[in-house]
């Protein structure tokens, strides 16, 4: 049906349809995180440092950092959030930041984050408004992108995979601006479509403040209308068209230059190893991955995973830049079809940029995702603004990709057990004891580790002979271990032939993933599986005791890490 139509109830329904899936997806996603890692805090969702420390405004109001200990930089999130309460910079903000100027160019969601409160009578941002504002935005970008692709004549189902794929979640989930600068940018390319060039203007404006490579969307429409008016010797004075579609370009070359003038530098001095040399961070990272020894996540069944990950964002490249070739772009530039070569133009450029991604994106299953995500409206998008439908068959690709990446971020990131500290930082070893007296000696329960596979009974970890299927029951619980000697007990009870194994995994100060030990499980009740390290290094990081369920029947009861006398 062509947008010439008026739509019908049932077209409605179905548009709202995506918007309740995808709400209900991203509200139940953060209900699991906030009850599991976040221990029921939602403050906690930016993965706050004390690394950083915390803006003094934003402190007083009440809010904590989730991570304590030295080392752990918590995530990006926290960062654009703290903006949001100074979006000048003119308070100790940028002290609080890891790389100032790099951070307040995608001022452009704690803009709205700001505004937002505003209207809602707040005087500031608390951790719940600028989450709205995050969510709010990513189901409008959902109902306008329904709606338009019903218009077309092209299913609303489509919108799906972008909408509720972990690409766009994992953004939610922690406060990140890729999710909701998507959105913006969706709702300002089908703006760019329809010629509403002021909700365009708006839209990317606000896009490009969100996501600096998006700027490349207004650049290219701009030049693309310049271009048609001197081909077709038409007039290029300052018409309010073009006035309009050089707004968000405006805006985006004031604020850099407040930033460098602000901060005494550029952004691009500040984002290293975002990018490299093409294909070689990709290929090195999947090839290692599918050996399972992924870079800084150790040896196993994670490195599988973050392999596959990057076998299938490479698919979903490959995908995207097919879907252009169909579309005959050399025809289409001689035909005029401005909005439809922008966007071809654009989406190859983001494909080529993707392609030169740096360790910085790579090293982590959530980099490329977050990158990704936007391609599986693209696809469709291309297709309908040049009179195709998808196959449906592309559709079950788009899905399984969906699917397999909303189950890895599923199991790494959101289904775990809540985040505790076993540590003082004061005490320069095993972290967190909230007395005043310096601890050596913890323990888990094997209900707070994470696993992937079997249950959690009386707190332990269970798995049975055929009902649980292979796999790691517990992993964690990612340590910081200074130099010295320590003893690792791991407590079971089962029986069978071949239980599996356990073995102890970790970061070195070089920053190299090292396997420190391995054994088989033993049979029988109440086995003490004990590991002597000596951590000869000035620290291990991320230290990790994995166990692996091969058959039989196991329970995982405790795990005990103690620091020996030297």
């Amino acid at each position: 049906m062509k947008s010439s139509k008026r739509l019908t109830g049932q077209q409605y329904l179905s548009i709202l349809a995506c918007v309740l899936l995808t709400a209900m997806v991203s509200i139940y996603t953060m209900t699991t995180y906030m009850k599991g890692p976040l221990n029921g805090n939602f403050d906690h969702y930016l993965m706050q440092a004390d690394r950083w420390g915390m803006p003094e405004d934003i402190k007083q109001r009440g809010v904590t950092p989730l991570y304590l200990d030295e080392w752990n930089s918590g995530w990006d999130g926290q960062f654009y959030y703290y903006i949001a309460n100074d979006l000048m910079g003119l308070k100790d903000t940028p002290e609080h930041i890891d790389a100032d100027a790099y951070r307040y160019q995608r001022v452009g969601i704690p803009v709205l984050s700001k505004i937002l409160s505003l209207a809602l009578f707040q005087d500031w941002v608390s951790p719940f408004i600028y989450y709205l504002t995050h969510f709010l935005l990513i189901l409008l970008g959902t109902a306008v992108a329904a709606r338009f692709f019903i218009k077309e004549g092209v299913p609303a189902y489509w919108i799906i995979p972008w909408a509720v794929g972990m690409g766009t979640q994992i953004t939610l989930l922690n406060g990140l601006p890729d999710g909701a600068a998507d959105a913006l940018l969706i709702i300002g390319m089908i703006s760019a479509y329809q010629k509403k060039y002021g909700i365009y203007a708006l839209a990317i404006t606000f896009a490009c403040l969100s996501r600096e490579a998006y700027v490349a969307f207004p650049a290219l429409f701009f030049g693309a209308q310049v271009l048609e008016r001197l081909i077709k010797r038409k007039s290029i004075r300052p018409v309010p068209e073009l006035l309009v579609m050089l707004f968000p370009l405006v805006v985006f070359v004031a604020w850099h230059t407040y930033i460098r003038l602000h901060f005494t530098m550029t952004p691009a001095e500040q984002g290293t190893s975002i990018l490299g040399v093409p294909f070689l961070n990709l290929l090195t990272h999947m090839i290692a991955g599918l050996q399972g020894h992924y870079p800084k996540m150790g040896s196993g069944w994670d490195s599988y995973m973050a392999g596959t990950g990057l076998v299938l964002f490479t698919i979903l490249l490959a995908w995207t830049i097919w879907t252009i070739a169909k579309t005959r772009p050399v025809q289409s530039v001689l035909q005029g079809n401005i909005v439809s070569n922008t966007t071809v133009a654009f989406t190859l450029t983001l494909c080529l940029l993707y392609l030169c991604f740096g360790e910085t994106v790579i090293w982590n299953f959530t980099g490329y995702m977050k990158a990704g995500g936007l391609f599986l409206f693209c696809i469709p998008f291309i297709a309908a603004i040049n009179g195709r439908r998808p196959h449906a068959a592309t559709f079950v690709l788009a899905m399984g990709i969906t699917a397999f990446f909303s189950w890895q971020g599923w199991l790494l990131r959101v289904d775990q057990p809540t985040i505790k500290y076993k540590f003082d930082v004061q005490c320069h070893h095993l972290k967190i004891d909230t007395g005043s007296t310096c601890r050596e000696h913890f323990i888990w329960s094997g209900d707070e580790l994470a696993g992937l596979v079997g249950t959690v009974q009386n707190g332990n970890r269970v798995a049975a002979q055929g009902l649980t299927p292979s796999g790691f029951i517990s992993f964690g619980p990612y340590i910081e271990l200074p130099k010295g000697r320590y003893r690792v007990e791991l407590t079971i009870s089962g029986d069978g032939s071949d239980l599996g194994y356990t073995d102890i995994i970790g970061i070195n100060s070089r920053d190299t993933a090292v396997t420190l030990s391995k054994q088989p499980l033993t049979a029988g009740d109440d086995v003490k599986i004990q590991t002597e390290l000596d951590v000869d290094e000035s620290f291990i990081r991320n230290l990790e005791v994995r166990t692996w369920y091969q058959s039989g029947n196991l329970s995982l009861k405790s795990l005990s890490v103690e620091r020996l006398a030297n």
